[in-house]
């Protein structure tokens, strides 16, 4: 974030947070676990070969984000690492976004998301993740 008064934060973020609020230990389990987090491959002990996990993410971006180019900067971003997905205006005026692949491209495309290169103006993204239902292609809608 810039310090343009943009908000990111995820669904678990806010479970969490409520959670502390209440006095209750409730905890999502839907975020990776970064570093070592994929599952360790057949390969011989010591070969360091690690699979990613996939993961599943649906953002909703808010701010001046239609009629700007928005939808193809995230399709260029996805298609870019290998992520399957969708960009799509909601009538609202956001932007829904699916991201579904490699756990660390889809962490660093949804980093840009409100990024300096992010056309139009973002003023707040939302996400959660969701089970991977296996896509293979990016589209616009």
């Amino acid at each position: 974030m810039n310090g343009q008064g943009r908000e990111h934060r995820s669904e678990a973020v806010a479970d969490r947070e409520g959670a502390s609020q209440r006095g209750t230990s409730e905890e999502r389990t839907d975020r990776g676990g970064g570093l070592g987090s994929g599952a360790r491959s057949g390969a011989p002990r010591g070969s360091e070969q690690w699979t990613q996990r996939v993961i599943r993410v649906v953002a909703v971006v808010s701010g001046h984000v239609q009629g700007v180019g928005y939808r193809y900067f995230v399709r260029e971003r996805a298609r870019a690492t290998g992520l399957a997905g969708s960009a799509r205006n909601l009538l609202d005026g956001r932007v829904e976004v699916v991201l579904e692949g490699s756990e660390d491209d889809v962490r660093a495309v949804l980093a840009a998301l409100d990024g300096p290169e992010a056309p139009g103006t973002v003023t707040g993204v939302v996400h959660r993740t969701e089970p991977a239902q296996g896509g293979s292609a990016f589209t616009t809608e």
